[in-house]
């Protein structure tokens, strides 16, 4: 599946961890860029101790509730608190509705680790699976997702920080019984860190090793499939 999709260096293993030692070079700002890392073949391990962007610890999951931000976090969503203050990022209409965005996600996701291990998929057990992937790649693993599957919301596109996109909400949904798959990076403060072609697919580790046996029964190897195919490699 991963060489039929062209995703080679674009799967990365994720698992929550009681690791010791954490990546101490992790960069100021989005840390949410330290998976391009990761692509690039290193494994990372993030924890409150170097996240370092000042909603990172929520998204991560690392932290429940909301996040420390001058002026309050509900007005940072909306349209700021005025002079002196970050400006608002006008995300949500008010400050209310801002503080909800946080309160609604899943909570308790790290289920009692405190650090996440980042590396290449190597085949190795894993908590999640996130894979980059363009608008075609992204269709052709959804049908395989839900190639055994029954619902019409097994995927789910939430508003969230990208970095709540592979790792809180994922988080959430391996507490149930069938967890949904979480297309991400649809967050516009995000966007600008990947090409723009690039959104996020992630899925339990369990659901990733049944995919890669159940595409070898899948639309992928459909004729209507080759429409699509010829144009992964560009």
């Amino acid at each position: 599946m991963i060489k039929k999709l062209h995703l080679e260096g674009k799967v990365v293993s994720i698992t929550r961890v009681d690791a010791e030692k954490v990546t101490e070079d992790i960069k100021p700002g989005c840390t949410l860029r330290a998976i391009n890392r990761v692509l690039d073949g290193e494994k990372i391990v993030i924890s409150e101790e170097n996240c370092r962007c000042r909603g990172g610890n929520a998204g991560f999951g690392l932290k429940d509730g909301l996040p420390n931000i001058p002026g309050g976090f509900g007005h940072f969503m909306s349209a700021g608190r005025g002079e002196g203050y970050p400006a608002g990022e006008r995300i949500k209409i008010d400050p209310e509705i801002g503080e909800q965005m946080i309160l609604n996600q899943p909570v308790d996701v790290m289920d009692g680790h405190h650090a996440i291990e980042l590396k290449p998929y190597d085949g190795s057990t894993c908590d999640t699976v996130t894979i980059l992937v363009t608008p075609d790649q992204l269709s052709a693993l959804i049908h395989v997702f839900t190639f055994r599957k029954t619902g019409y919301d097994d995927v789910i596109a939430p508003m969230s920080s990208g970095c709540a996109s592979i790792f809180r909400i994922p988080f959430g949904e391996l507490k149930k019984d069938h967890p949904r798959a979480v297309i991400g990076n649809v967050d516009v403060f995000s966007r600008p860190h990947y090409d723009k072609n690039t959104f996020f697919l992630t899925v339990s580790g369990k659901d990733f090793e049944q995919m890669l046996e159940d595409s070898k029964s899948s639309v992928l190897e459909a004729p209507i499939f080759k429409k699509v195919a010829g144009r992964l490699a560009d």
